[in-house]
């Protein structure tokens, strides 16, 4: 569990950039005009100007953009973007600094400053607002069918010696560690057998202590790796995932890549043969030292069943405050402004997050940095709300996410849950939204569908849920207005809105969103079409059955108040507040729904239902259809009156 990184002093304008310029720096002759521009740019560069660096360098590239492109013209363009650029940021003016960059790496690429394009892509990725919605579902976002993985939802846990064991009695997944070569196996066992016991999952994170130093050892360490995957097999019930030799790309003594790539294929051989119970993760740290490419210790799609992610933010790169030429390490290695997890794992997404499902093996955020004796508490409490909530709705492909909750006295960051109460809290109350699967019940995990520009309503509410990206601004307001006129207002992450739509006439109708700062000044907006349908009406042998909660389609399926509609039926109806049941019975036939559970249980056997029964303006609803049959009715829908038509059997 290593977090380290190449320190990197440089800057964009170290890395061969000719700050200066004299008539002697180029071999061709410049416009004549280009002069005066450019030394009031270097005036005001030299005296800190930013206002003349951003007029007089625009002024001077004007005259410069023109020219063929040559390596002289490249190195002038390059140098200035690269310092006005700069220029924007110390102003805030961050969109204006994006443009900057964008224009700057072509010519930094033909230059060859690889440094200079990374920190340029790392601008350019975190000073790009965004902002979307998303609405609850219960539908799959992402299956890949791989082993070991769920329909939908994300397994969670700490790990098994973990401080917040006992405020998450329902982890669905435990971490435990192993030093490879080490005979010593019985914790291990004990995490299956706790695993075993309450019907969660295990990640074995199989590390090798020597790093790419003791990359040798592994094709001689048969007899190892055989007790470990014998006693894996002999916890057949358990989803297991195996954690070989995580974060190669950040370790201290590198490891050659083929000989990294030829022990992992080995082990996920064994595995292979040896488990059918257990899945091969590949897994790296989120951000690659300066010198490495995560991609070129990656063994092949037939020996990686899931891509694991170490993920850890910090307030601070490597527990110290930066100089401005270095403070973009915070970009590049996403610490302090720029520790969003969002675009932490933009890469890993985008090489593997469209074939493999993810999991976020480790994860941390700091909220002590014993290099500086600062507690950063409320830092951490944000990036521990963007981590748990954001990721699961942005990459639905991550269905795994663990939290070292563990405390390292010999490192300068501390992210163990187990010594903050504060973030302690906050997490286990975060695990128990619907989108993490809770070890021991049945419950249907929720998802969150990313909407587009148009998107269907119903009833009186829409809920919804945002993700917002604005640099600079860390947890901006979200304001909503539907047809211009104001609907509703969320300040934190998840910026869950329930949002009053009892009064639209059906039909098309506008939603904006806009993000703003304390002094309301705009940074991010979008703009969406909901369409709302016609009033659903239900009638029971032709009877029509008033409910004080409409009707709503969810997945293509009315759900509707049970009582209203149980009453119709003429059965009785009794609510369990404790477990969330509701109980239908009518003559010898009992139907049993829970709340977030997809299957209805009856004294003829159970069923399973396309959407789960939920609470909604608090009443209970459910899908009307499997329980008008299963009370021996028949449903028909009426088109042309937009009925559901219940027709009670004799």
């Amino acid at each position: 569990m290593k977090r380290f990184f190449k320190k990197i002093v440089a800057s964009m304008a170290a890395v061969g950039i000719c700050l200066s310029l004299t008539a002697n720096c180029f071999a061709a002759e410049l416009p004549h005009a280009f002069w005066a521009p450019d030394n009031a740019y270097l005036a005001a560069l030299n005296s800190g100007d930013d206002s003349g660096i951003i007029t007089f360098g625009q002024q001077a590239l004007e005259v410069i953009r023109p020219l063929a492109n040559t390596e002289q013209k490249a190195n002038i363009m390059a140098s200035r973007l690269d310092q006005i650029g700069l220029a924007y940021e110390r102003r805030g003016q961050y969109a204006d600094a994006r443009n900057c960059y964008q224009e700057y790496i072509p010519y930094a690429q033909q230059l060859n400053w690889e440094d200079g394009v990374r920190i340029a892509n790392a601008k350019i990725l975190h000073y790009t607002p965004e902002l979307d919605l998303y609405t609850k579902s219960y539908d799959s976002q992402v299956n890949f069918h791989a082993k070991n993985e769920h329909e939908s939802g994300v397994r969670y846990g700490v790990p098994i010696d973990g401080g917040t064991q006992s405020l998450i009695p329902n982890a669905s997944v435990q971490l435990v560690y192993l030093e490879f070569g080490d005979p010593s196996l019985l914790h291990v066992e004990q995490a299956l057998q706790a695993a075993a016991a309450k019907g969660a999952s295990v990640e074995l994170a199989w590390n090798i202590p020597g790093e790419g130093a003791d990359m040798w050892k592994i094709p001689q360490s048969g007899e190892h790796i055989s007790a470990v995957t014998t006693l894996l097999s002999q916890y057949s019930s358990v989803p297991i995932y195996v954690r070989f030799g995580a974060e190669m790309n950040v370790w201290t003594a590198q490891a050659d890549p083929g000989e990294f790539i030829s022990a992992f294929q080995m082990v996920a051989n064994t595995v292979k043969n040896s488990c059918p119970n257990a899945a091969m993760v590949w897994s790296v740290g989120f951000a690659s030292s300066w010198d490495t490419n995560m991609n070129d210790y990656y063994p092949g799609d037939e020996y990686v069943d899931w891509v694991g992610v170490s993920l850890y933010l910090q307030k601070y790169f490597l527990g110290q405050t930066w100089s401005e030429e270095e403070s973009f390490n915070e970009l590049v290695f996403y610490a302090g402004r720029g520790a969003d997890p969002i675009l932490a794992m933009k890469e890993v997404m985008d090489n593997y997050g469209w074939r493999k499902p993810i999991m976020i093996a480790e994860s941390g955020v700091s909220h002590e940095i014993r290099t500086l004796g600062e507690n950063a508490t409320d830092w951490a409490s944000l990036r521990l709300r963007q981590m748990l909530y954001n990721i699961p709705m942005v990459y639905p492909q991550v269905k795994v996410m663990a939290y070292f909750d563990k405390v390292m006295t010999n490192e300068y960051n501390n992210y163990a849950l187990e010594s903050n109460g504060t973030l302690q809290q906050q997490y286990a109350t975060a695990v128990q939204d619907e989108t993490f699967l809770q070890a021991g019940t049945n419950l249907t995990p929720a998802s969150w569908h990313k909407e587009s520009g148009w998107f269907e309503v119903t009833g009186n509410t829409l809920v919804t849920r945002a993700h917002v990206h604005t640099f600079g601004v860390e947890e901006p307001t979200l304001n909503y207005f539907i047809d211009g006129n104001w609907a509703g207002q969320q300040t934190k992450i998840p910026y869950e809105a329930t949002l009053d739509i009892s009064g639209l006439s059906a039909g098309n109708h506008t939603l904006r969103v806009v993000a703003a700062d304390a002094y309301g000044t705009e940074l991010a907006a979008q703009e969406y079409t909901i369409s709302k349908l016609p009033e659903i009406k239900i009638t029971v042998n032709g009877k029509p059955v008033e409910t004080d909660v409409p009707p709503m389609l969810q997945n293509d399926r009315t759900l509707v108040p049970i009582r209203a509609v149980g009453n119709a039926l003429q059965a009785e109806i009794d609510w369990n507040e404790n477990s969330k049941t509701v109980t239908v019975k009518k003559a010898d036939t009992t139907l049993t729904l829970q709340i977030a559970n997809k299957t209805m249980s009856s004294n003829q056997g159970s069923s399973a239902l396309d959407v789960p029964p939920q609470q909604i303006d608090n009443r209970t609803l459910v899908p009307l259809r499997a329980v008008s049959s299963g009370l021996g009715a028949v449903v028909n829908w009426n088109g042309e009156t937009n009925t559901v038509e219940i027709t009670q059997a004799n």
